[in-house]
Formats: structure tokens, sequence, C-alpha cells
């Protein structure tokens, strides 16, 4: 584990080397470890990477369930690349973090042992990093897929240039969520917990064309329960560009469900690929 006092890394021709953590992306699940040795062959990752197209024939190259110890070769699986969607995944209950754009693969990958595998295409050109065992938000199935190597690549500059503590950053970013674009303002944040209730509608908005209210109390988002100023902001921020918005609230005592329509593109910054 990366909170471990010492960190043993593993090379694949059996060297070991005591490693140190420089950093991490959390919104990512990404660490960068540093070790001190000679003659390490590596990929080049870059932001300006192109992404591949719907039916790239690839190969994973992964430790398939931890059966290589040492100096021992990795496992290959052979297949394409089925789509390129944005991800919606969990473990359990949670909801994983990042929710950018994945490589969704026909070859089963969602194995112990693969995550952190990389993806090549048949030339040799490294183009992803094999995701973890997660299950679709949607039906339930397990997913085979991988995060692009450009995405990476943004994760390791954010790690290096000392953005490390994506905790925060993505807290201040929930916090941050303008409420204001759907249309409609929260009573005075003034405690921990305050209750989300509105305050206000602002006509010819999302919010208006969709019967909010005045004094109703927002309880869940989606499927999701909110109870508290915060929360809500972070349920909000979740969602990208094209999510809907569906609200449940507490009006009169009656819940009441809220359609806003979707997320709109203004509500979330965008970034040239």
């Amino acid at each position: 584990a990366i909170d471990s006092e010492a960190i043993d890394c593993v090379l694949d021709d059996g060297r070991r080397y005591t490693a140190s953590l420089v950093g991490v992306d959390l919104r990512r699940e990404l660490a960068v470890l540093k070790i001190d040795g000679d003659d390490l062959p590596h990929f080049k990752l870059s932001a300006d990477s192109p992404r591949q197209v719907v039916g790239t024939r690839v190969l994973a190259l992964s430790n398939l369930f931890g059966v290589a110890v040492g100096d021992e070769r990795v496992s290959v699986q052979h297949g394409v690349i089925a789509a390129q969607v944005p991800l919606r995944a969990r473990r359990g209950s949670h909801e994983a973090a990042y929710r950018g754009d994945v490589y969704i693969l026909d070859c089963t990958t969602n194995n112990p042992g693969s995550p952190g595998g990389c993806l090549v295409t048949w030339q040799g050109l490294f183009i992803g990093m094999l995701g973890k065992e997660l299950r679709s938000a949607q039906n339930g199935t397990w997913l085979s897929y991988a995060m692009p190597a450009n995405e990476l690549a943004l994760g390791l500059e954010m790690i290096l240039s000392g953005q490390t503590d994506q905790s925060l950053s993505d807290q201040k970013q929930s916090l941050d969520f303008d409420l204001q674009s759907l249309g409609f303002i929260l009573v005075p944040d003034l405690l921990d917990l305050t209750p989300p209730f509105v305050e206000a509608v602002t006509r010819d908005t999302l919010a208006a064309a969709s019967g909010l209210q005045t004094d109703d109390l927002v309880v869940a988002v989606g499927n999701r329960t909110v109870t508290s100023q915060r929360g809500l902001r972070q349920e909000l921020s979740r969602l990208i560009p094209g999510d809907p918005i569906q609200l449940s609230i507490i009006r009169d005592g009656n819940i009441v469900f809220v359609d806003l329509g979707v997320i709109p593109a203004i509500a979330e910054p965008t970034r040239e690929r």
C-alpha cells in the first residue's frame, strides 16, 4: 500500500527496490513512485497522445491472477477496443472517482493482477493502462476497460507539478459548483451541515422550468441522498455535461421529484484533446 512506511517495488526482471512516494492523483487513482536504479526501460507518456479508434486491435499485458513472481513474463490477452465512453462504475456501494473517457475492451481484463497493466497496439505503441475491477453503475456487469494514455500523462503532469492534493482540490471543486448555472440559490450556508433549502429560483432557467420552488428542501440527487449543502454540491459535481439532473425534494411534507434536464456544458470546464 502506498501509505506504508516502506514501499517494495519489484520489476519484471526480478529486481527489487525500495520506492518513495512522489505524489498521488486520487481522481484518476494514480501514484508516482521513485526508485534509484539504472537500465530502466519505460514507455513515454504525452498529454498530446492521440486517442485510438473503436476497432483498434490491442494487446493487454498484465500479471494475470498474480501468477508471475519476480523474473517471470507477464500474460498477454488480445482483443479490440469495443467502445470509448465515459466511465460510470462502482465497486460495492462506492462509485469510481474517475468519470472521464475509457476504452472498453472485448477481452476479459477484469481479473486480479490485471489492474495497472499495459494496453498496447499490435505495433507495441502504449495506449493505456488497464483499469480496476469495477462494475457498471448502469447494469452491474463487470467492466474490462483501460484509461487512455493521454489521461495518464495529464495525471503525471499534475503530480510532478505539485498539484497532488486531489482530495482538497476535488472538495474545493464540489464546494464551488455553481448552483446559479441551474437557476437556484440556497439559504446562507452558516453551519457545517446546513440543509439545502432553496431560497430563490431565477426566472427563465432550468430550475424555473422544472417547477422548483422557494423553501423546497433537496434530499437526493438521482438515487443518492443528500443531507447538507456540501453534500448537494458534491453530488452535482459528479455529473458531467449531458448527465440528467434529477432532484428529490420535500415540499409541504410530501416528496416531489424534479427534473432539471441535463447538466449544461458551462457547468464543467472543457479541455482540448
